[in-house]
């Protein structure tokens, strides 16, 4: 069908030149025909695919048509999707952005007649289909090399699963999507709009992603709005529950356990530019889910914001030819943004008439078909100067990511309550080394409540047991901790002894082992522990006491033993027992990030993320990227940026008791149980990625009895004890 524009009006004549019917005739659309070049193909090796567990990496937001879309993004997201080994990948939610297809719609149909609107917007969609599909790579899928070749396998290729949501990519976005199916087949997937339920292949678990299906005002805190579509859902659905939540479209970054929760669930960065705030914006990145097994799986995010925010001076060139005046004029912008010619004069300190003169040169109607130079172009309307805003969004390259960065890999736990029915005790000392030494984590930070203490008669109520004072309390503790520290110590150390000569190992090579082979151990008191200054006590003096001389004995006599020249032992092991106050606990890691830590003597609230959103914003003005806090009995990871100290993160621990009595009788619902994980990687003191894992399955499951002799649960699991 041939088009053509409403013809012009002059009162009751119609007036159209026999140029203009010429045009309609031989060009019937506004619209051009565009010309894409394929997608990039990306490998991925067999290595890195055949890993153990199963690996899914969740993008969302990267709103193609809006300001902040960013190719670049795309292509580095993808680009460690291939080499982390991703088994699929989902976009959920805002893939496109229906807001600006429309502005871009109701340009291109300006002046059509309705009948002939219909076949232009059908147009404006197929174009930005092979726009956006031009930008999204294909990953090929590696060849199992234990298999013989076959020439139909080397064409798979791992699959992007689009999930739309209604009140981002909208009816425009979902029919781009659906015709960017139909054109690539081999690897893309329409799924169900608002969310849908993926099984993860030989794991048997259920991971149901979900985007809003309305829009909601605005909250503070990023648990708020994902929290709210998760119980709709769950009133609403018919379905079995899944194992895993995966919620995204508000550009966050949390990580919520089971617990106190019926079910986890993960909230997804945006992988764009944030020019606009839906909710509470703020993180720019994405995220991988690798399930080990059925029980355990970890969450790594990597964070692009530090790249987006200087996504300018990643311009490299400039126009041929150009002189110092030009060179200081893009550096302004660069460094500033879009500005006008006075504020170019202010921050160049170059005379107005030279750079309205000079600027002339910089200028390009068009975007720089050039790799490194996007041009220059001016907006009337706000009289400023800036880059080709499109050549930003499609043709700028980020840097990839260092190869080289620092790591930290580090466990916490709170509110161990040691002297507690209802802790378990098993678990601690079973499962806390398994976690240490699996995950290689240097650094174990404690964040209070080492002890129940004495206090609200905890004793009368038989809520501890064995008639234990805090003294005898904080005796148990220690040496609980010691013997944890102590069988990591062996397995560490026992890898560096193998093939050594034992009479030829000098005390210096041996110092230098026993430092490396044991954990640093930072720790703070608690409340519970704090009760006891009322009383005129310095909480946990005998904890600390206790721990040194324990840990210093029985690695002195396995030492001796194996007939090893002495070393100061105590020297080495108390440098290695770190103590805070509770208000000034703030430490150094080896990567240069500040880890912070806090026992906020407060109560839980009924929003998720409160607490750790208020400790990041007090530890951030110290200076700290990392942040530990506990005392809630719940449990999260929350993640946010800001500009002086980059990506920060905090961990907010739960407890190591399956319950209290108080919690019950306050309706509180429960607890959160078990140490969190938590890898830091990062570069010249930013984090660029984390990855952080919850171990919360209880081995206990009824309170102990309230007579339980310390001494024989020492020896009924191993706990290593010393009789001064």
């Amino acid at each position: 069908m041939k088009l053509s524009k409403k013809p012009e009006k002059r009162g009751n004549l119609v007036r159209r030149t026999e140029k203009d019917k010429i045009k309609k005739e031989t060009e019937p659309l506004i619209l051009k025909e565009h010309s894409y070049k394929d997608p990039e193909v990306l490998e991925m090796s067999w290595k890195a695919f055949s890993k153990p567990g199963e690996r899914i990496a969740c993008l969302s937001g990267i709103a193609y048509a809006n300001n902040g879309f960013r190719a670049a993004l795309i292509k580095i997201a993808a680009e460690i999707c291939a080499a982390e080994g991703v088994h699929f990948i989902t976009v959920d939610a805002h893939a496109i952005d229906e807001k600006a297809l429309k502005e871009r719609i109701k340009k291109e149909t300006a002046g059509f007649k309705k009948e002939e609107k219909e076949a232009v917007t059908k147009r404006v969609l197929k174009d930005a289909m092979k726009s956006f599909a031009a930008f999204l790579p294909k990953i090929k899928k590696p060849h199992d090399p234990r298999k013989t070749k076959n020439p139909a396998a080397e064409l798979e290729f791992i699959r992007w699963y689009f999930i739309p949501c209604s009140i981002f990519d909208g009816k425009y976005g979902e029919e781009i999507l659906r015709i960017l199916q139909l054109e690539r087949k081999e690897d893309i997937r329409q799924s169900k709009t608002g969310g849908d339920r993926s099984e993860v292949k030989n794991i048997n678990q259920i991971v149901w992603f979900l985007n809003p299906p309305k829009s909601r005002l605005a909250s503070r805190y990023y648990s708020a709005k994902p929290e709210r579509d998760i119980e709709e859902k769950r009133k609403q659905t018919s379905q079995s529950m899944p194992d895993l939540w995966v919620h995204a479209g508000f550009a966050s970054n949390i990580h919520v356990p089971s617990g106190l929760r019926a079910e986890p669930y993960v909230t997804i960065p945006a992988l764009r530019r944030l020019e606009e705030s839906y909710a509470v914006e703020n993180q720019v990145g994405f995220t991988i889910i690798e399930f080990q097994d059925k029980d355990h799986y970890s969450v790594k995010s990597w964070s692009f914001k530090d790249l987006v925010a200087r996504e300018r001076s990643f311009i490299t060139g400039i126009t041929l030819g150009a002189n110092e005046v030009h060179k200081r004029v893009v550096e302004a912008i660069k460094i500033h943004g879009p500005l006008t010619t006075g504020l170019l004069v202010d921050k160049t300190g170059i005379e107005r008439e030279r750079i309205e003169k000079e600027i002339k040169f910089l200028k390009e109607e068009e975007p720089s078909s050039r790799k490194t130079w996007p041009g220059f172009c001016y907006n009337e309307s706000s009289q400023r100067y800036d880059f080709h805003l499109q050549w930003i969004q499609e043709r700028l390259r980020y840097p990839s990511l260092p190869e080289k960065l620092m790591e930290n890999f580090l466990l916490f736990e709170g509110c161990p309550h040691i002297g507690y029915t209802t802790t378990d005790y098993e678990h601690f000392i079973k499962e806390r080394p398994k976690i240490i030494l699996k995950n290689g984590v240097k650094i174990w930070s404690v964040l209070g409540d080492f002890i129940a203490g004495l206090h609200h008669d905890l004793m009368c109520s038989g809520e501890i047991f064995g008639q234990m004072n805090n003294t005898e309390q904080e005796e148990l503790a220690a040496d609980f901790y010691a013997t944890v520290i102590y069988k990591v110590f062996l397995e560490r150390f026992g890898k560096w002894l193998k093939g050594k000569n034992v009479a030829r190992v000098s005390a210096e090579e041996l110092t230098s082992a026993v430092k490396e082979s044991l954990l640093i151990f930072l720790y703070i008191p608690g409340n519970h522990d704090l009760w006891q200054e009322r009383d005129g006590n310095t909480p946990l003096t005998t904890f600390r006491y206790r721990l040194l001389a324990n840990l210093v004995y029985h690695l002195g006599k396995m030492l001796a033993d194996m007939k090893f020249p002495a070393i100061s032992l105590d020297r080495i092991v108390n440098k290695k027992i770190i103590g805070f106050p509770d208000y000034e606990a703030k430490y150094v890691l080896s990567s240069g990030l500040i880890l912070g830590m806090m026992h906020p003597q407060m109560g839980r609230t009924q929003t998720t993320t409160i607490r750790a959103q208020h400790a990041m914003e007090a530890m951030g003005m110290s200076g700290c990227q990392i942040t530990g806090i506990a005392n809630f009995h719940t449990a999260a990871v929350v993640h946010e940026w800001n500009s002086a100290l980059g990506q920060c993160v905090v961990v907010q621990a739960g407890t190591q008791v399956i319950y209290t009595r108080f919690e019950k009788r306050k309706m509180k619902g429960g607890v959160d149980f078990g140490p969190i994980l938590l890898k830091v990687w990062s570069y010249d003191k930013r984090i660029v990625a984390t990855e952080n894992a919850f171990f919360n399955k209880p081995m206990l499951k009824a309170p102990i009895r309230k007579s339980t002799d310390p001494d024989q649960l020492r020896k009924d699991l191993g706990v290593l004890t010393i009789n001064f």
